[in-house]
């Protein structure tokens, strides 16, 4: 398979995943894996994930994987395994198959890793915007999350106090207003925007 990704209406990166079945029926062997590769097409370059992730990106993603398995109820009642502690832990090599589609990250396990080999290959699906402080700038400029000055899409819509964006509010009404010191915080901060997201607070 391969997937594009856009940036200006021209085709930035592109993902090609392949999957690799080998069955020997003679030796009782069968497998099933997942090759990934990812490219910048405006340099030629293949990357890896310290191309495309910032330092520490495990531990965001391996808290996001866990999170999509538990939830699905296909995987949900095998999340309690050694083998899946063992190939969701926050360790690069864990997620370095990978690709982009759309405007989600997609990680790859081979058969027989996380899960039991009768799963066959398995993936999980993250929306971009819930690991952003983890995603290199190029990616998120290319999926539009971030403007040219690197401005979050989110962040713009934040109320300030030195002009921008703000939020009218009726006379009388009673509110509850947050501030954050010490930020952004890489993993953190969209955290708490996320969260503030689903109660739609603004």
């Amino acid at each position: 398979k391969t997937f594009l990704t856009k940036e200006k209406d021209e085709n930035r990166f592109a993902g090609v995943v392949f999957e690799i079945k080998t069955d020997i029926p003679g030796n009782n062997f069968y497998s099933e894996k997942i090759l990934t590769m990812f490219f910048d097409l405006s340099s030629g370059r293949q990357l890896d994930t310290s191309n495309v992730f910032k330092h520490g990106f495990e531990v965001l993603l391996s808290e996001k994987v866990r999170e999509y398995f538990s939830s699905n109820r296909l995987f949900s009642a095998m999340t309690d395994t050694e083998n899946f502690k063992k190939y969701t832990a926050p360790e690069a090599a864990n997620f370095s198959s990978f690709t982009f589609s759309g405007d989600n990250l997609i990680i790859y396990f081979d058969a027989g890793t996380a899960f039991d080999a009768e799963k066959g290959c398995v993936e999980a699906v993250i929306p971009v915007k819930s690991i952003k402080s983890a995603v290199s700038t190029d990616i998120l400029k290319a999926l539009s999350l971030i403007d040219e000055t690197g401005t979050s899409s989110s962040e713009s819509a934040v109320p300030t106090s030195s002009g921008g964006s703000h939020v009218s509010i009726p006379s009388g009404t009673k509110y509850i207003a947050f501030t954050f010191d010490d930020g952004p915080h890489q993993v953190i901060t969209n955290r708490i925007l996320d969260l503030l997201e689903k109660t739609n607070s603004r």
